[in-house]
């Protein structure tokens, strides 16, 4: 059974939440757009410049033979988008957390995503072929989602948002805004990877303190302590930065 705390946040929070939205999206620094130009933010290009050191450290987690877990298997929440277990996750950082154990096997990486200004969350996102993750939005404009493309087939695989097809590339960056409705697929024979980055949208003013105070809170609920308690049974001790 559902937490309370988890149907508050997801359910009586919403209404709360859209107002909430509206006054980070006024006092943005970026705007409001559904896709970002990666050449918006400073810290795109060093990683960008590197996507094949930071491919080559995944490739020698795995060979070590490491398995990357499912994310319905580390967070409760996100269970009704991988019910099939098809969207694998590796977390260096998560909401403030950092997972020790993984960033000792991609020092490089790490360097480069602890430069970014306001990182929430780093880690590799991978979907296995056949995957779908159904039209779904988060709950906050308080951060930008950006995906480095490190292992894309060369067609089958899309993301929509808001009714907008676009294609990963390898080596490059999509970013958009994860509270705009968004639709996943991969459909070719081969999975698709990505470093996956949470970073806080550059604000200013009301809408500051009002994603401060978001980011804040959203560390205390069954969102995060719960996907904390999935980490450590993967036998990982992630610890708050």
């Amino acid at each position: 059974m559902p937490s309370l705390g988890r149907l508050f946040v997801h359910h009586l929070g919403r209404p709360i939440a859209d107002g909430l939205n509206h006054l980070i999206a006024r006092d943005s620094l970026i705007g409001d757009p559904e896709v970002f130009a990666p050449d918006q933010f400073d810290w795109t290009a060093p990683l960008a410049d590197e996507w094949r050191t930071v491919e080559a450290e995944l490739a020698a987690y795995e060979a070590a033979g490491r398995v990357i877990p499912s994310i319905g298997d580390i967070s409760p929440d996100h269970d009704p988008l991988d019910a099939e277990r098809i969207w694998k996750t590796l977390f260096l950082y998560g909401y403030g957390y950092k997972v020790p154990e993984h960033c000792a096997q991609f020092p490089r990486t790490v360097e480069l995503v602890e430069r970014i200004p306001g990182l929430i969350s780093a880690f590799f996102s991978r979907l296995m072929p056949g995957a779908h993750l159904y039209r779904h939005r988060g709950p906050t404009k308080s951060f930008i989602t950006a995906h480095l493309g490190l292992r894309v087939p060369p067609a089958g695989v899309r993301i929509e948002v808001e009714d907008k097809s676009y294609q990963w590339q390898e080596g490059k960056w999509f970013i958009f805004d994860d509270c705009r409705w968004h639709e996943v697929w991969n459909e070719s024979d081969s999975p698709r990877t990505v470093l996956l980055i949470h970073a806080k949208r550059p604000t200013r003013g009301l809408g500051r303190a009002v994603q401060s105070a978001f980011l804040s809170g959203v560390r205390r609920t069954p969102f995060v302590t719960d996907a904390i308690k999935g980490l450590r049974a993967h036998g990982t001790a992630p610890v708050p930065v």
